[in-house]
């Protein structure tokens, strides 16, 4: 039993699902500029944490079958649970995740819906149609702090985060889908594929600029402090990240990867 439920635990991630529902919190500070009310910082986390949950879930249930051969060591291939076991699994999860979204306001259940129905998507048809993947998986991470902005019901100071991540994400998924280009001919159509290394890479670069120049808004708007200056740290590490992509990919990714860290560290700075 206990080992059954270890496995369970391994399924859903939990460290993922941690990250998720630190970042609407983290969201919903920079939205008011202080913290949410208890209530809402804990029905939203427990939203997050369930719909990650669930998708995790959801993705091992659908990658069953490549994971036999290149990871079987986790759950479903290791025989621990069984595929309908996690199929029941994911859909109690989101289910659970969006019932609860409902206890805080109209647009959070919404957007809930809109993204349990876009996990299902992507990972029943989007995962394998490159850019249309790269898209979805770039707006879930975003809708994030989307989600947190909506919980405290003020977008204001969240919505160029919101943008930043999108367009930052792209960014990302693109240069992975460089680094993993041999390993996803027989299975994926990427960007990569069919306009070549070269122009994929310049394409992220154009999105880490473009974020680099947007990220300026809220100074020009006057609506975070002069603290939010720091974030030309993270804008330099993303231009920096896009001009090496043409070169490493590997490396660009995890420099992406740490500025998106840093730019949070900027917004909170700046707006709290």
């Amino acid at each position: 039993m206990i080992e059954r439920i270890k496995s369970f635990i391994e399924l859903v991630r939990p460290i993922n699902c941690l990250m998720a529902a630190m970042a609407v919190t983290i969201s919903e500070m920079i939205s008011l500029g202080h913290l949410a009310s208890f209530y809402e910082m804990l029905v939203s986390a427990c939203v997050v944490i369930f719909i990650t949950a669930g998708g995790n879930v959801l993705n091992d249930y659908f990658d069953y079958e490549i994971d036999k051969v290149v990871h079987k060591k986790r759950p479903l291939p290791s025989a621990r649970i069984l595929p309908d076991q996690a199929k029941i699994t994911a859909l109690l999860l989101l289910v659970i995740g969006a019932f609860l979204s409902a206890f805080l306001n109209e647009a959070c259940f919404l957007i809930t819906v809109l993204n349990v129905l876009l996990l299902i998507s992507y990972e029943k048809s989007l995962k394998n149609r490159g850019i249309l993947g790269n898209i979805a998986i770039s707006y879930l991470v975003a809708s994030l702090f989307l989600f947190g902005g909506l919980v405290v019901e003020n977008l204001e100071r969240i919505m160029v985060l919101v943008l930043l991540a999108f367009l930052v994400c792209l960014a990302r998924e693109i240069q992975k889908d460089i680094e993993d280009i041999e390993g996803d001919r027989k299975k994926r159509k990427t960007l990569v594929m069919q306009v070549g290394e070269k122009i994929s890479s310049a394409i992220a670069l154009i999105l880490l600029t473009l974020a680099s120049i947007l990220s300026f808004i809220p100074l020009i708007e006057g609506i975070f402090g002069w603290g939010y200056t720091s974030i030309i740290v993270a804008d330099s590490l993303f231009v920096f990240a896009g001009i090496i992509g043409f070169r490493n990919a590997s490396l660009a990714q995890r420099m992406i990867k740490t500025g998106m860290f840093l730019s949070i560290g900027s917004f909170m700075i700046g707006g709290i």
